[in-house]
């Protein structure tokens, strides 16, 4: 009986720490993505100077590739937006970019609360 309580108390401790972190994780999730710019972001090949830190081989950017395709996608789609608003919202270069963000944080922090 001294070895299933100990055992017990063993793997009610181990779950008890795996849940917690879980929910601190989740609070972190939460709080980045209400926060959420990807005109903020870190990446790699920029911080490195578009040189690949092992290789010293050259780098192509993340950023412009990435910030490529949401213009691809959005930027038309913001730009009528902005058209067919009452308050006729300034389109700027950058607005695909605010719009994804907008997207991001309402989109996949909703399914977080």
């Amino acid at each position: 009986d001294q070895i299933i309580y100990t055992v017990s108390i063993f793997l009610c401790s181990v779950v008890a720490f795996v849940i917690r972190r879980h929910i601190s994780e989740l609070g972190q999730l939460r709080s980045q993505l209400a926060h959420f710019s990807l005109q903020r972001t870190l990446c790699l090949c920029c911080e490195s100077g578009h040189v690949h830190p092992r290789t010293h081989e050259e780098m192509p950017c993340d950023r412009q590739l990435v910030e490529r395709a949401l213009k691809l996608w959005f930027d038309r789609r913001v730009e009528a937006d902005a058209l067919a608003s009452t308050n006729k919202a300034e389109h700027t270069e950058t607005s695909y970019l605010d719009f994804f963000d907008g997207q991001v944080r309402d989109e996949i922090y909703s399914h977080l609360r």
